[in-house]
C-alpha cells in the first residue's frame, strides 16, 4: 500500500495473496534445504534494514522522549492503564514474538536436531529480543508522535534518512511479513503430516513426495487453509484468532511439561529447563489471564475455530479409522 495504494483492496489484494501463498508453498514442496535457504535470505533481508535503523538512530536519540508524561508521570494526574488494557496490549504483542515454537516442527529433517534445536531456539529468542528493544528505543527516541503514527518505523526512518530511508523500512517490513508467512507454511505444512501418521487425520495426507521427500500434501492443505483465512478475514481479526490459538497451545504445552517429566515413557532429555515446574506453572497462569481478559466475542471466535478443528479430526478418524503408528 505504501508504493501502490490501490493494491490493498479488491481483486489486486486477492491476486497478491494468491501469488505469495502459491510461491511459498512451492518452495516448501521442493525440499527443506531450499526452504531453509529462502528462510535465511528473508531473515537477512529483514534484519539488515533494522540493524541500520538501530545503529544510525542511536546517535539521534532525544532523551526528553523517554520522560514519563501525563498519567504515568509522578504527580501527573489522570489514570494509569489498567490490567485489562495491559493484558490486551501484551496479547497483541505476542504476535510479534511468536513463531519460535515452530522451530522444532521440521526437526525430523534436520541434522543432529538434539544438539542444534535447543541452541537455535535460545539464540533466536536472544536475537529477536535484542532487535526489538533496539528498534523500540530508536523509534521512541526519534519520533515525537510515535503513538499516532500508522507506520512508525517508516516515519522514524524518514526523519533519520529522508524518503529513501522510509522506503527501505517499508521494503524491510514486506520482507519480514513474507518471512513470517514462509515460516508458517514450513511448520504448519508438517503438522497435518504428523497428525495423519498418528491416525488423527486422513492417512493420505501423510504422503511424501517421491523426489523431494517432503510432506507435499500436508503443505498444500496448510497453504490452502492460509489462503482461505487470509482472503476471508482482515489483518486484525486474523491476528486476534492466531494469537488466541497460540496462547491456548502455549497453555496446554506448559501444563504438559510436569506431566511428561513424571511419565516413564518419555525419552531421556538432553536439554532440561531449570525450575521447569515453576516456570510451567507461571506460564500457565499468564496464559490464562491473557485469555480471560479478552472480550466475549473473541472468545467465541476461538471456540468456533477450535470446533472446526475438532470436527475435522472427528470426521477423519470416524470415516477412516486408523490405529496410531
Amino acid at each position: 500500500g505504501w508504493f501502490v495504494p490501490g493494491i490493498t483492496t479488491g481483486v489486486w489484494r486477492a491476486a497478491v495473496i494468491l501469488a505469495v501463498v502459491v510461491v511459498l508453498a512451492m518452495v516448501n514442496v521442493l525440499g527443506i534445504r531450499r526452504a531453509a535457504l529462502v528462510n535465511t535470505a528473508l531473515t537477512i533481508g529483514k534484519l539488515a534494514p533494522l540493524a541500520l535503523f538501530i545503529v544510525v538512530g542511536s546517535f539521534y536519540l532525544d532523551v526528553d522522549h523517554f520522560r514519563a508524561t501525563g498519567a504515568m508521570a509522578v504527580g501527573g494526574g489522570g489514570t494509569a492503564p489498567g490490567m485489562a488494557a495491559m493484558a490486551s496490549t501484551v496479547f497483541l504483542a505476542i504476535y510479534a514474538f511468536s513463531g519460535f515454537e515452530t522451530l522444532g516442527v521440521p526437526a525430523g529433517e534436520v541434522r543432529d536436531p538434539v544438539r542444534t534445536i535447543p541452541f537455535a531456539l535460545l539464540a533466536g529468542l536472544a536475537v529477536v529480543a535484542t532487535v526489538y528493544v533496539g528498534v523500540q528505543l530508536v523509534a521512541v527516541g526519534t519520533l515525537p508522535d510515535l503513538g499516532t503514527s500508522k507506520r512508525p518505523l517508516a516515519d522514524a526512518a524518514a526523519r533519520l534518512f529522508g524518503p529513501f530511508g522510509a522506503a527501505v523500512m517499508v521494503v524491510g517490513a514486506l520482507v519480514s511479513t513474507l518471512g513470517v508467512a514462509h515460516a508458517i507454511i514450513l511448520a504448519a505444512g508438517r503438522m497435518p503430516f504428523a497428525m495423519a501418521e498418528r491416525g488423527q487425520l486422513w492417512p493420505a495426507i501423510a504422503a511424501v513426495h517421491p523426489k523431494y521427500q517432503t510432506p507435499f500434501l500436508g503443505i498444500l492443505v496448510s497453504a490452502g487453509g492460509m489462503l482461505l483465512f487470509t482472503l476471508m478475514t482482515t489483518f486484525t481479526s486474523a491476528l486476534t484468532i492466531t494469537v488466541g490459538l497460540r496462547v491456548i497451545i502455549y497453555l496446554v504445552t506448559c501444563a504438559a511439561l510436569p506431566v511428561l517429566r513424571r511419565s516413564d515413557d518419555s525419552a531421556a532429555t538432553v536439554f532440561r529447563v531449570p525450575a521447569g515446574r515453576w516456570v510451567s506453572a507461571l506460564c500457565v497462569g499468564m496464559c490464562a489471564v491473557l485469555l480471560l481478559a479478552r472480550p466475549i466475542g473473541e472468545m467465541i471466535q476461538f471456540l468456533v475455530v477450535l470446533a472446526i478443528g475438532l470436527l475435522l479430526w472427528w470426521g477423519s478418524t470416524w470415516l477412516e479409522p486408523r490405529p496410531p503408528s
